[in-house]
């Protein structure tokens, strides 16, 4: 499978690029965020959104974050690749680009929430070089559990 041309870019605050985000959001997790919780995150500095874009500029994947100056981490709190190009490093390129801007605005670690049952995402967090701190029973609306991991920059 050849791997896509991918573009990074940072929100750029239009309700249009937000929506397209809100989307694959939907599509993606069991529980997706409301309108409204998109709208606040994105008014409060503590907040980034990242994209990748192809050449024709649609929005195939998203990361988002919350951060935490004193601590110097960041809390990858979702990140999501159209069904239709997994499994071709986009995911994998957009943490990287992200890391890369969190590495030079000063923060030294990511931390992140991982449904124990979601064998792909722990694979792919395991090759990104987190671990595994601890696994947080019933963390989910569901009831399901999951795994609490880290990476230092």
């Amino acid at each position: 499978m050849r791997k896509p041309m991918m573009n990074h870019l940072i929100f750029d605050g239009s309700y249009q690029t937000l929506k397209i985000c809100m989307d694959l959001d939907r599509t993606f997790f069991p529980f997706p965020w409301t309108e409204e919780d998109w709208l606040d995150a994105m008014e409060d500095e503590r907040y980034k959104l990242f994209m990748a874009t192809t050449d024709e500029q649609k929005i195939v994947a998203f990361s988002l974050y919350q951060n935490d100056a004193f601590s110097g981490q960041n809390h990858l709190l979702k990140i999501c690749v159209d069904r239709s190009l997994a499994g071709r490093g986009i995911a994998r390129s957009l943490f990287e680009f992200a890391k890369n801007y969190f590495q030079g605005a000063g923060f030294n670690n990511c931390f992140l929430e991982v449904a124990t049952t979601n064998e792909v995402a722990v694979s792919f967090y395991l090759k990104l070089g987190f671990r595994v701190l601890t696994e947080k029973k019933s963390y989910y609306s569901d009831g399901s559990d999951a795994y609490a991991m880290q990476l230092f920059y």
